[in-house]
């Protein structure tokens, strides 16, 4: 599968207008897309990039079975689940997809592969990569 920094490379081969950094050799595909100068990375990947895979069905079984555990635990203690507003911010967070892992088509993590929507709500459960 072609990634993202192989979509970036090739916009960047194809500009008309090389940059000091692309002379220099020293862009970042993977980088944040302010890193080309000239802006130029904005231009839209197509899908299957912008799609990151899902990790493999034992690893989200194991995923789920460690936050099903945990979940049952803080029940039992007394926690409170998230509020409504909490959960709203938790999930904003995730769809704004500031660390790339977000799956539109299936509202789920690629980090984790869990289900978004009802992940927020757990009172157990935290970002893997930690942006709540």
């Amino acid at each position: 599968m072609k990634t993202l920094a192989d979509h970036r490379a090739a916009i960047c081969r194809a500009c008309p207008a090389p940059c000091e950094a692309r002379r220099a050799g020293s862009l970042d595909f993977g980088g944040p897309l302010e890193t080309c100068p000239l802006n130029r990375w904005r231009l839209a990947p197509p899908a299957e990039i912008l799609t990151p895979p899902l990790p493999g069905i034992p690893e989200r079984t194991a995923t789920f079975a460690r936050q099903l555990v945990a979940e049952a635990g803080a029940t039992v203690k007394g926690q409170r689940p998230p509020s409504s507003a909490e959960a709203a911010r938790r999930l904003e967070i995730c769809q704004s997809d500031r660390c790339g892992q977000y799956r539109q088509a299936d509202k789920t993590c690629a980090a984790c592969g869990c289900f978004l929507p009802r992940k927020v709500t757990w009172r157990s459960t935290a970002c893997p990569r930690g942006l709540w």
